[in-house]
């Protein structure tokens, strides 16, 4: 499952998700939706990540009842 994501400046910065670097160090992240990292997506502030992505969403599922 994947849900749109909103900026958080308190986070230090990832790669995009769905980019090749941040495929490279474990992204699970949609590639496509998110346009290979390029640019977000709509909204043009947010990006599609997938719950449980080590990278951009590194906290287990059961956290996020």
């Amino acid at each position: 499952m994947t849900t749109p994501a909103q900026p958080d400046d308190t986070v230090p910065r990832a790669p995009n998700p769905g980019s090749d670097e941040a495929l490279a160090i474990g992204c699970l992240c949609p590639v496509i939706d998110n346009g290979h990292g390029r640019e977000p997506p709509y909204p043009p502030d947010g990006w599609w990540m997938t719950m449980g992505c080590p990278v951009h969403a590194p906290h287990r599922q059961e956290d996020v009842a």
